[in-house]
């Protein structure tokens, strides 16, 4: 038996790659980081897209969540929340593109 893939067995096996895409950690990114519970997000896109902007503390729970509209270029958001107590947090950018995640410090 061969398949297109060029391969000759009595087993082939046929599959597709499912997954997520990862953002380029060049297109997004935290500053400053370590903060004091404000910080910026840098966004660079192609086009106009919808993002989803997760804010997840080191046990998992989610203390920040925001839609962001993001059009073409380089956008900045400045992000702030009373609820940043000190501690490691996990950004997660989510959008039509791909997901990326980054570690954050508050002080």
């Amino acid at each position: 038996v061969t398949n297109g893939a060029g391969c000759a067995d009595t087993a082939c096996i046929d599959y597709s790659e499912v997954g997520i895409n990862e953002l380029s950690d060049n297109s997004w990114g935290v500053y400053p980081n370590p903060n004091d519970g404000s910080f910026t997000l840098m966004v660079e896109a192609g086009t106009g897209e919808l993002a989803e902007l997760k804010v997840t503390d080191a046990l998992g729970r989610v203390v920040d969540l925001r839609k962001l509209e993001i059009k073409g270029g380089r956008h900045d958001f400045f992000i702030t929340n009373s609820s940043f107590a000190t501690g490691i947090y996990f950004i997660q950018l989510r959008t039509e593109d791909g997901v990326g995640l980054k570690r954050m410090l508050v002080r």
